[in-house]
């Protein structure tokens, strides 16, 4: 059984980049490292311009992360509740990332103005899954529910959990607006609501999502604070009737990634062409010619001043012995010379400024000469780039730093 979180991500990836091979670079590059502050690379801000209608003005993940060298990982099997497959086990006393349901609610009535008011188990099985909601009472009247999801395997394995918190108004989805800024207006205003500052209250969401999901969130995280202003500017390119979903008041969008290694583990989508005669490990899936990687989805939680309003939450894959020890990996500075053989050979029609370089890491497979695709996690660098209408992220191998189409 394919369960929805992999349709969806089969579907995404479908749509997306695909990794292929890439050439040399066919310019060569006009001194990229003249024009590169190393003090700025460790600051973890760079400030230049690089060429005709591009400018940088980009955060940058800091030399110290990286200059050790960086691991590439296999998987291990699914993190969550893997082996269990008593279904009436569950029934009788759920089971949230390894901890009971009681303690998952009560960490959320922490940071909650309101009261889960029955904690009566209510689970399903709907196609070998099982779903669980519990319903939430908050102090002005709006109800809530927690949902928890667990998926099952053909063998009647739990390989993963979701877990959302949020209104009982289906059409009200403060967390994917908080999102679609980081594309659609990346640009956005850093500031203190006055019921909580943002450094603050940024540290203690963390810590909640590590307390509810038990791993580790790395330090780079989005706190969105989503004024009217930005709000309305956003549901615009979204084109969102703000009739049917209004404005709710100030609050903040905390989107978090696992950490590795001090390194996001970030959402980038990519699949490989399958190819015949290659040899598949039993858990790489096949979606209309195309092996579809792995991947964990960002942590989203929705905070104003009643408290949480909103989380999506999920716990999939646990990360196994190295597939690479540590290898070093492209400075910003060779990353830059490829931005600028792309730009180079792109027409640009407008200015375009470059606002963040990022070492992330991703999953992707191993290499099909060693006789055996695999599923692996390893580093990508990234670049986002604005034109002033919609953001682009362009994609580099780690460790050559090559283009990715």
């Amino acid at each position: 059984m394919i369960n929805k979180r992999t349709i969806v991500e089969m579907v995404l990836a479908s749509v997306l980049i695909f990794m292929t091979s890439c050439s040399s670079p066919k310019k060569e590059s006009n001194g990229i490292s003249s024009k590169v502050s190393q003090i700025d690379i460790e600051n973890g801000h760079l400030k230049m311009e690089l060429m005709e209608k591009v400018s940088v003005d980009a955060e940058i993940t800091p030399y110290s992360k990286y200059k050790d060298g960086v691991n590439m990982y296999y998987f291990e099997p699914f993190l969550d509740n893997y082996g269990k497959s008593d279904l009436n086990e569950y029934k009788n006393r759920p089971v949230l990332f390894n901890q009971d349901i009681k303690e998952i609610t009560k960490l959320i009535q922490e940071y909650s103005d309101g009261t889960f008011y029955t904690l009566k188990n209510d689970i399903k099985i709907i196609k070998q899954d099982l779903e669980l909601s519990i319903p939430f009472m908050a102090d002005d009247g709006e109800k809530r529910n927690l949902y928890g999801i667990w998926y099952l395997n053909e063998d009647g394995q739990f390989v993963g959990t979701e877990v959302y918190f949020k209104s009982a108004k289906t059409d009200e989805k403060y967390a994917e607006i908080g999102k679609s800024i980081l594309d659609d207006v990346p640009g956005y205003e850093e500031k203190n609501f006055e019921f909580a500052d943002h450094n603050t209250i940024s540290d203690e969401i963390r810590t909640l999502v590590e307390r509810i999901t038990g791993r580790k969130i790395s330090e780079k995280m989005y706190c969105v604070p989503v004024t009217e202003k930005l709000y309305n500017a956003v549901t615009d390119v979204q084109e969102i009737d703000r009739d049917k979903m209004p404005y709710p008041g100030e609050y903040y969008t905390f989107i978090m990634y696992y950490d590795i290694d001090g390194l996001p583990w970030k959402l980038i989508n990519f699949s490989m062409k399958e190819s015949k005669g290659v040899n598949l490990a039993d858990d790489v899936k096949v979606f209309d010619g195309e092996l579809i990687s792995k991947n964990e989805w960002p942590l989203v939680v929705t905070y104003n001043a009643d408290g949480i309003m909103s989380l999506e939450l999920d716990s999939f894959f646990k990360i196994g012995k190295p597939y690479k020890e540590k290898e070093q990996v492209c400075t910003p500075e060779k990353i830059l010379e490829q931005v600028e053989i792309y730009f180079q050979e792109t027409l640009l029609e407008v200015p375009v400024t470059i606002y963040e370089i990022s070492l992330a890491y991703d999953s992707y497979f191993t290499d099909p000469k060693d006789g055996l695709i695999e599923n692996v996690v390893r580093p990508f660098w990234l670049v986002r780039c604005w034109d002033g209408k919609k953001t682009v992220q362009l994609v580099f191998d780690a460790y050559s730093g090559k283009y990715i189409e």
